[in-house]
């Protein structure tokens, strides 16, 4: 969603968002993070960054990646709801690729089979058994 547009529905206005915005800057200087919040074109979608996390769990290396992803959404603006930028994060951190990309993938299958059932649903069928040929 366009960040602009994600903001003023979120907050009434870009006015009311910057107090709060404000002290996100502050808070993250606290953490060297140099948030430039004016890059951001952008309102991902974060679950496959919750993904990557997930799997850096695993691989004892969250910490760094979940830097990684900040520094790159606040500080540059990267789309981090988008995959290519994630497995880029990933590889970085020693994540395997083809594990990250089935990962990736299989959620975005599993998106896609709900969204088919939800559309099933609206077309009148009410869960018996559908054979399309």
């Amino acid at each position: 969603m366009n960040r602009t547009e994600y903001v003023q529905k979120k907050f009434g206005s870009l006015e009311n968002a910057k107090p709060m915005y404000d002290n996100m800057v502050l808070e993250a200087q606290k953490e060297n993070l140099q948030f430039k919040l004016s890059s951001i074109t952008k309102t991902p979608n974060t679950v496959a960054s919750h993904i990557l996390i997930d799997l850096a769990r695993k691989e004892k290396v969250q910490k760094e990646v979940v830097y990684n992803i900040f520094s790159d959404y606040f500080e540059k603006g990267i789309d981090i709801g988008d995959e290519n930028n994630l497995v880029k994060v990933g590889v970085k951190h020693g994540i395997d690729e083809d594990i990250l990309k089935k990962e990736l993938r299989s959620f975005r299958e599993h998106k896609q089979s709900k969204q088919d059932g939800c559309n099933w649903k609206k077309n009148g069928n009410n869960g018996g058994t559908i054979l399309y040929i």
